[in-house]
């Protein structure tokens, strides 16, 4: 407290409120600035919205915790454990009960729509919501996007929504799949249904078709020469080949992925139709098989179909040689019943 002189040379105290320091209104707008490392910047917002009533009884701390989706809120003091971020920090639970009404309503309804973002997939497939940022439901595609090539060659917001995977993809309005949709997707016989209808769609624009549905077996569709050219030229479309099948065997049909890499392999390597797609078969479709039986005859058939199989490299040279000592006594087993025959007739 500062000083002032007055009259017969005593010092009196100077009781003038002093100006706060700069340092520390810096100090403390850091400290709420940084109260949520990961949360969204709300506090001021949720604040002002408060009544003043309803303010002066209430922590700032817990309309944080209310207005923002994820948990309790921490202050820089927080590596240090600290006695101060022990007095911030406060349950999610006991903040919304300290809230007035309006307050803790828009606040339980954002840690709900917390939850149901979780599961947009699954409620994509129920036909709960639409595609972002697409705006079409399930059956909007299935009904207006069926052999509408132009379309579904264009547009790449749409794939992520009907084939979802665990990982992230080009579309950031799209969600990630979770463990708990996973679950709840394979008991559902909705949304399995409509996954299958995806993946006709998605079949049919390749210039294939679904030829039972038990087994999973492909084949060539009527328009296969226009749309195996448009797999030659748009080579994107391997990487969405990619995701179709590790979406299949993450939700429930995993065994559809080896009848749909075999047809690929016999196209590009037996066919020669495909031979934009060739790389992406050896590389990627076949290593999305995740039954390993099924994925070691692929690669048998890949490596017997090979016209140059000193350079196969998709499995170790220790299996190829037994694959080519099979292949070799099988042949002349062949030739041994053929020459019976001959001397028979």
């Amino acid at each position: 407290m500062r000083s002032v002189q007055v009259r017969g040379g005593l010092e009196a105290p100077d009781k003038r409120p002093r100006e706060p320091r700069r340092g520390g209104v810096k100090h403390r707008r850091r400290s709420s600035a940084g109260d949520g490392r990961g949360l969204r910047t709300t506090a001021t917002t949720t604040a002002a919205s408060l009544t003043a009533r309803s303010t002066e009884s209430i922590p700032r701390t817990s309309c944080t915790v209310a207005m923002t989706q994820r948990g309790t809120p921490r202050s820089p003091w927080a590596r240090r454990g600290g006695p101060r971020d022990q007095r911030r920090t406060i349950s999610c639970s006991a903040g919304l009960k300290m809230l007035p009404e309006t307050c803790r309503t828009t606040g339980t309804a954002i840690l709900q729509q917390s939850t149901r973002r979780d599961k947009l997939n699954l409620q994509f497939y129920l036909g709960m919501t639409r595609s972002v940022p697409d705006g079409v439901s399930i059956d909007g595609f299935h009904q207006d996007w069926y052999k509408d090539y132009d379309r579904l060659e264009s547009v790449h917001s749409y794939i992520q929504w009907l084939f979802p995977l665990q990982e992230p993809g080009m579309n950031r309005d799209a969600s990630i799949l979770t463990t708990e949709e996973i679950e709840e997707f394979l008991q559902s016989n909705i949304a399995k249904e409509n996954l299958l209808k995806s993946y006709k769609l998605m079949l049919d624009f390749y210039g294939i078709e679904l030829s039972d549905e038990k087994t999973g077996e492909v084949r060539r569709a009527c328009n296969w020469r226009d749309r195996f050219n448009n797999l030659n030229r748009r080579t994107h479309n391997n990487l969405r080949i990619t995701r179709i099948l590790k979406c299949l065997g993450t939700l429930g049909y995993r065994h559809y992925q080896a009848p749909l890499v075999h047809f690929f392999l016999k196209e590009t390597l037996v066919h020669r139709e495909l031979p934009q797609v060739r790389d992406s078969v050896l590389h990627y479709f076949v290593f999305a098989v995740l039954d390993k039986r099924e994925r070691r005859r692929l690669l048998k058939f890949a490596y017997l179909s090979y016209d140059r199989r000193e350079e196969f490299v998709w499995c170790p040279k220790k299996i190829q040689i037994k694959w080519s000592q099979g292949m070799s006594s099988r042949t002349e087993l062949l030739h041994c019943e053929d020459g019976r025959q001959e001397e028979e007739d």
